[in-house]
């Protein structure tokens, strides 16, 4: 299971719980920007989450490891959405 903390967890963590909602809402007014500005948003957590949050070589590891894991499917699912496509790595 995934541990939410650190108020950075927290805010991630909520964030990436709301892609059904904002899928639903994307669906229902069909404004493809919601995903954009939820990515942003997402990625911005993301960002917040490791710069705060030590993720390698902590007793936390396993539940940052796999909350990174949640946020890197979200932003290739929401990229693939969008018709984008995204790097492995950089």
């Amino acid at each position: 299971p995934i541990h939410l903390d650190q108020p950075a967890e927290l805010a991630f963590g909520a964030c990436i719980a709301r892609f059904t909602d904002i899928l639903d809402k994307v669906l229902a007014d069909l404004l493809p920007n919601v995903i954009c500005e939820y990515l942003y948003d997402a990625c911005a957590k993301m960002n917040t989450f490791i710069r705060e949050c030590r993720v390698i070589g902590v007793p936390e590891t396993p539940s940052r490891l796999m909350l990174c894991c949640a946020g890197l499917n979200l932003m290739r699912t929401c990229f693939d959405l969008l018709g984008i496509p995204y790097l492995d790595r950089i």
